[in-house]
């Protein structure tokens, strides 16, 4: 996996073909996912026992439009570091609710790959090329 060390990712994510690819090409990455979780308080209790780094977050979940919330709270919390993974990013405010950035699907393995690089170069306190399908909170 290079010079970073290994993340944890906890997924949140209600269509679970996607979880699972995405779960795929995290650990094809050299990071561990904890936990998939589909809804708001299973993710939760998910990221108050396991403490992952990040959670990729989808903005629709079983109980509706309940991403932005999630993330705010894990905000507030201030672990794990959110990043949307969405195909509307439109429907996010502008400051993506506290998250740190958000990715548009479809996401493919190599965008993730940059991505997960990136955050753990992040982290651990470095700095690294911040990839192009990763939009920021800050931009």
């Amino acid at each position: 996996m290079g010079r970073w060390r290994q993340l944890s990712i906890l997924i949140v994510e209600d269509d679970p073909v996607f979880a699972l690819e995405m779960t795929y090409a995290v650990e094809d990455a050299g990071h561990r996912v904890v936990r998939h979780e589909s809804r708001f308080a299973d993710a939760i209790e998910a990221a108050h026992r396991l403490k992952p780094d990040v959670a990729f977050v989808d903005l629709n979940l079983y109980e509706g439009l309940i991403g932005p919330t999630l993330a705010r709270r894990f905000a507030r919390e201030g672990r794990p570091l959110v990043i949307f993974v969405t195909g509307h990013p439109e429907h996010l405010p502008p400051d993506l609710a506290g998250a740190y950035g958000v990715l548009r699907k479809p996401v493919s393995p190599a965008d993730l790959k940059a991505t997960l690089a990136f955050l753990a170069a992040k982290l651990d306190g470095g700095a690294g090329a911040k990839p192009n399908q990763l939009r920021l909170a800050a931009e």
